[in-house]
């Protein structure tokens, strides 16, 4: 870079020199030296010659001086080009730097997020790792309390059958032994002397109906309880087929 900017300065120093020997000797040539002195390249004066003397006088005496003015015209062109194409390069160059930098930044950055979601995804699995052995925990905990439940449940069913079994044996002793076998007897007595007469026929009616529907009552109480039975025998028969 600092090749270049030294090259431009220099190219700008000779090209004004340039410019300066076309003012003072070009012009001065033209008039104080014939065409063969000027085309062997003697251009140094021996008096100096303002240029704006004769700026609006065209050189038609020497075409070869004419032409070496040219090329310093075209010289002072080339060289503005120039300058103008190396101020556009180095534009690019600081441009390409720019976007280079900018691209390193990019890549660097997406580095970092690229290792941010790998630690995040990591993170997350582990996390998840967590929550299913804690769901497996609860799940194990509440498995256990429905097994300890299910087994008190049973047992307390049995324990409510087997009263209810009690209470069924009792109810059928007490139908074949107790009360009602003994009303039977004494309806069965009273049936015999009914000789008594009609008013004592009629009070037996009433006591054998009084002890028929006794009896009917007995008879739905004892079916409504061998149904309560039937029903918890059937519950506990499907507590115990599930728990198998």
């Amino acid at each position: 870079m600092e090749l270049a900017e030294a090259t431009i300065k220099l190219n700008a120093i000779d090209y004004k020199r340039s410019q300066q020997n076309a003012q003072y000797y070009i012009p001065y040539v033209m008039k104080s030296y014939d065409h063969e002195k000027a085309k062997s390249g003697i251009l140094k004066p021996s008096l100096p010659f303002q240029f704006d003397q004769i700026q609006n006088k065209k050189p038609t005496n020497c075409e070869f001086c004419a032409q070496n003015l040219q090329k310093l015209i075209d010289s002072q062109d080339q060289i503005l080009k120039l300058l103008s194409d190396q101020q556009a390069s180095e534009k690019v160059r600081l441009e390409y730097q720019n976007c280079k930098n900018l691209l390193e930044k990019t890549e660097t950055v997406s580095k970092n997020l690229l290792q941010l979601l790998k630690k995040e995804r990591k993170d997350n699995f582990e996390l998840k790792l967590q929550h299913e052995k804690s769901l497996n925990d609860v799940i194990g905990a509440v498995k256990v309390q429905n097994d300890e439940y299910e087994s008190s449940a049973i047992l307390q069913l049995n324990n409510i059958i087997s009263g209810l079994k009690c209470e069924l044996s009792s109810a059928q002793r007490e139908i074949q032994e107790g009360l009602v076998v003994q009303r039977l007897e004494k309806l069965e007595n009273n049936v015999l002397d009914r000789r008594l007469g009609v008013q004592k026929e009629n009070d037996l009616k009433k006591e054998n109906l009084h002890l028929q529907q006794q009896i009917q009552l007995q008879n739905e109480d004892l079916k409504i309880l061998v149904k309560r039975c039937l029903k918890y025998d059937d519950k506990l028969k499907i507590i115990e087929g599930n728990k198998k």
